[in-house]
């Protein structure tokens, strides 16, 4: 079994149906029901989200194809384990599958389960040999902000205590902070990505400083946060590189990143990727209070 997520792009799209059509006897599942597929990947309303989750598949395999509709949802919440059977069922019952994945608008993916190596000339987000290389190195995460405290699980998340953050939000001006008795550095004031002006990368050094800053984020944008040991510089690429979707390119310049409310509309969602599996499981299992994680990836 090959596992490997596309962006939910136009050229990602045309490459997977021209793969689809190649098949004969291709079914498609949504809420609808599953019915024969009629040569077209189903489009997301306004380009932002899919009026239903859907799979679509081709098998020449006796086994029943099992699985449950809503984990494929963009809002429907989920765990490791109940994604990593669903990749499971997939590769048990089908020649190959391609499914709708990921969050809303820029942060929408597609997912293809194939039981040979498929290559369709795009690059992909990220790739795994199977559904249980997946569970033991998936690096990306996009979570859903929850009414419980913010700032203490994402701390721990980050693991702030050993390594406090830099984060990088709006231009610092010298009234920025006043009252507020905070432990910071500001490090560089640079211009951001796309339309987003002047940003400043402040290092955060206590946690009561981090929870401040952490208090903000649904009044400022934008709200990046990145290991402390990257060098200006680094940061700057790094954020051009996730912010443009380049999101495991990212991680040749930092083992971790985080961006929240960057690429998708009024969700309150928080992106984290990781090159090393056992960060991005520790964000999971840290920041599952205040996160409700929807995608892995």
């Amino acid at each position: 079994m090959n596992l490997t997520f596309f962006l939910d792009e136009p050229n990602a799209r045309a490459a997977l149906s021209a793969f689809a059509r190649s098949a004969t006897n291709v079914m498609l599942a949504s809420s609808e029901g599953t019915r024969h597929w009629d040569g077209e990947l189903p489009t997301r309303v306004g380009d932002y989200f899919y009026n239903s989750p859907w799979v679509l598949y081709s098998s020449s395999k006796k086994a029943t194809l099992m699985f449950d509709l809503l984990t494929f949802s963009a809002d429907h919440f989920k765990n490791p384990k109940q994604v990593v059977d669903v990749f499971q069922s997939l590769a048990d019952s089908v020649d190959w599958s391609i499914f709708s994945w990921g969050g809303y608008a820029r942060y929408g993916m597609l997912g293809l389960v194939a039981s040979v190596a498929v290559e369709i000339g795009e690059k992909p987000v990220f790739h795994y040999k199977s559904a249980d290389d997946f569970a033991h190195s998936f690096k990306g995460l996009l979570g859903r902000r929850t009414r419980t405290q913010f700032a203490p699980p994402l701390w721990r998340a980050i693991s702030g205590e050993k390594t406090p953050p830099r984060i990088v939000t709006f231009a610092y001006y010298d009234e920025a902070f006043e009252s507020a008795d905070l432990s910071f550095s500001v490090e560089g004031t640079f211009a951001g990505t796309d339309d987003e002006g002047q940003v400043s990368a402040y290092l955060v050094n206590d946690y009561a400083t981090f929870s401040h800053f952490v208090s903000l984020v649904n009044l400022v944008s934008p709200f990046d946060m990145l290991p402390s040991t990257l060098s200006l510089e680094a940061c700057q690429t790094v954020r051009r590189m996730a912010h443009s979707l380049n999101l495991s390119s990212a991680l040749d310049f930092t083992p971790w990143y985080f961006v929240y409310n960057g690429g998708e509309i009024d969700t309150n969602h928080a992106l984290f990727v990781a090159s090393d599996h056992s960060t991005a499981l520790h964000f999971a299992r840290e920041a599952s209070d205040a996160l409700s994680f929807v995608t892995y990836f």
